[in-house]
């Protein structure tokens, strides 16, 4: 018996019978994981992992939809970002026992949108859906039209930054943002678009900070509903940094009411803002103050905006 396999015995002692035919079936399925003719090496959101791809099913076999099987021990999740043979596709769904392997479904995106925010280019994947698969998740597919009419639904990971009235470029059309919702497929956002001849807005250019004063960062001047955003305290002096002044947050409503529509807390540099989740604040309007802690003349303000993400 090797050294390897006497630790295992021992190791194996203090389990159940359960546990014990768990990890035997782990070890057997490792011992020749990457020896299966299904076996390929891909990343995972930028990392590299091994995997079997598999069709989907025995009766569903379509080339733009695979199940994945990782090695014991190793995980995959819904919104991941799979680059395999030079192909992304998105993970829409796990199963939902991983007792012995994590196992997911994957959607290859054929198609990508291109957000140009704060100054910051990037491309996100995403997967065109049909109307089977949001009636199996309980949407009404009567709401829907498929992809050969002006609407569209589309799933994209969680972490996109899209806000409702975006416009971007799918293939030769222009699309607008119709609905985002965030709560129908945890760890992914479902998008409804319709085809719109509004052009989509050119790349933002950066906001400077000022060479002397206060700067608040991000300057998003919105928060979604229900939601939590921490802005940060830059302070400069002559095109340095100042590190060391200390700073307070203050946070009225532009309306002058003293409804809630946010609540605030704050430590020296980073403030906290968590919006109501009242659908009568959405579009209600916030005044983020920062001013100095030695000297509160000087400040400077910030509006935020409540928006809803439906």
């Amino acid at each position: 018996m090797g050294q390897y396999d006497l630790f295992r015995k021992i190791a194996q002692s203090n389990l159940t019978a359960k546990e014990r035919e768990v990890n035997q079936i782990k070890y057997d399925l490792l011992a020749d994981f990457e020896d299966s003719p299904s076996y390929v090496l891909a990343t995972r959101n930028g990392t590299e992992q091994g995997f079997h791809i598999v069709d989907e099913n025995a009766i569903n076999k379509s080339p733009d939809k695979k199940r994945v099987l990782c090695k014991p021990n190793e995980s995959i999740a819904v919104g991941d970002l799979i680059v395999w043979d030079g192909n992304n596709w998105l993970c829409v769904d796990i199963d939902g026992d991983d007792t012995v392997q994590m196992k997911g479904l994957i959607q290859q995106s054929t198609h990508s949108l291109t957000i140009n925010k704060n100054g910051n280019p990037s491309e996100v994947p995403i997967v065109i859906e049909s109307a089977v698969r949001l009636y199996s998740l309980g949407q009404d597919s009567t709401k829907y039209n498929n992809t050969l009419s002006d609407e569209i639904i589309v799933y994209t990971p969680s972490s996109a930054n899209i806000e409702v009235d975006d416009v971007y470029k799918i293939g030769k059309r222009n699309y607008k943002v119709m609905t985002v919702q965030d709560v129908l497929i945890d760890g992914l956002l479902v998008v409804k678009m319709e085809v719109t001849v509004e052009e989509v807005k050119e790349v933002e250019e950066p906001i400077e900070p000022p060479a002397t004063g206060l700067f608040i960062s991000p300057t998003d001047n919105f928060i979604y509903r229900n939601k939590t955003k921490v802005f940060t305290a830059k302070i400069f002096n002559n095109e340095v940094e100042d590190i060391v002044s200390r700073t307070i947050w203050l946070i009225t409503n532009k309306d002058g009411t003293y409804n809630r529509y946010c609540e605030m807390t704050y430590d020296n540099r980073n403030c906290t803002l968590t919006a109501s989740n009242e659908s009568s604040h959405v579009g209600k309007i916030v005044i983020l103050r920062l001013a100095l802690e030695s000297d509160s003349s000087v400040y400077v303000e910030q509006e935020v905006t409540i928006k809803s993400l439906v």
